[in-house]
């Protein structure tokens, strides 16, 4: 299919790349990719394939720089995979394992990082054991996500009137179904220190912006859904 022969992660583009896109379209969208320029100092944008995984995938690539850049951030994931170990795929907690494994590796002086990280997109993309690393990391997510819910259903259970935990459940752990606010929710709870921006690109009129968990303006990744 045509959204197959998209690369799952895309090379950094700068955000004038998204305006040529919209150039003969949507004004209100020109308009909301200026703001994003001219207010929140946006620059550049890595596009994700829009799969049904897109959400878990750029908040796999997201993090993937802060534990390139934060080396206590490599520990805390550790501790998420530890945790959790016994309810992960073997297949997918054996990479993330080579994933922590590399970064703890990537953060030594002597480690040569030029060679073994050309561009994220590129990396994201190398197989380990037969599956991408990239595909690992959303199997990953979704699967704490699926977690998350289940150690708070009675909680979640109220925001599903017309769904049970489990139905739910299983659509998240179901490659290619998207997630909704309930799942990024649920993830930030897990990963209840990291700050989101989740700006709306669509034409409405009102520029929607959704900080998550808390409404911080301090945010360690910003997501532009369209």
């Amino acid at each position: 299919t045509m959204t197959d022969s998209i690369p799952l992660v895309q090379p950094i583009q700068g955000l004038h790349v998204l305006m040529e896109e919209y150039i003969r379209g949507n004004p209100t969208i020109q308009l909301k990719i200026t703001q994003l320029q001219e207010k929140y100092q946006f620059t550049k944008y890595i596009p994700i394939r829009g799969d049904g995984n897109c959400f878990y995938r750029a908040f796999a690539v997201a993090y993937f720089k802060i534990l390139t850049t934060q080396p206590t951030e490599n520990y805390k994931l550790m501790g998420i995979i530890n945790q959790h170990q016994d309810s992960l795929n073997p297949q997918v907690l054996a990479i993330m394992n080579k994933l922590t494994s590399f970064v703890g590796d990537y953060h030594k002086p002597e480690y040569d990082t030029e060679s073994v990280i050309p561009d994220v997109a590129t990396w994201y993309q190398i197989e380990w054991d037969g599956l991408n690393i990239s595909d690992a990391f959303v199997m990953f997510l979704r699967r704490i996500t699926h977690l998350s819910i289940l150690e708070q259903r009675d909680l979640y259970q109220y925001y599903l009137p017309d769904q049970t935990i489990e139905e739910r459940c299983i659509l998240v752990e179901t490659m290619g179904e998207e997630a909704e606010q309930f799942e990024i929710t649920a993830l930030l709870t897990v990963f209840e220190w990291l700050d989101i921006a989740v700006f709306q690109l669509d034409r409405e009129e009102v520029f929607y912006v959704y900080y998550l968990p808390r409404d911080s303006k301090e945010t360690m990744i910003d997501f532009l859904f369209r």
